[in-house]
């Protein structure tokens, strides 16, 4: 699958042109149109809650070993 990312602005809300798009005449295309604020307004509350996550105490006295030991453990099944 070919994916193609472009951004635009909105002039007119019942007309939206795309121009010098890689893709052939008569090949079907899925399009899918996302709101950049919503999309940056999720991606902070993502990075707040990261944030807040590694402040807890237990995140902050995790060793490098206690990561690969955790990861050993599950991927061995225990």
């Amino acid at each position: 699958m070919t994916a193609y990312r472009t951004q635009v602005t909105i002039e007119d809300p019942a007309r939206l042109e795309l121009r010098n798009l890689p893709f052939r005449p008569g090949q079907h295309i899925k399009v899918i149109l996302v709101d950049d604020a919503e999309h940056e307004q999720r991606a902070r509350r993502w990075r707040d809650l990261f944030a807040r996550t590694q402040a807890l105490p237990q995140a902050t006295q995790l060793t490098d070993e206690d990561i690969s030991r955790e990861i050993e453990a599950y991927r061995s099944g225990q």
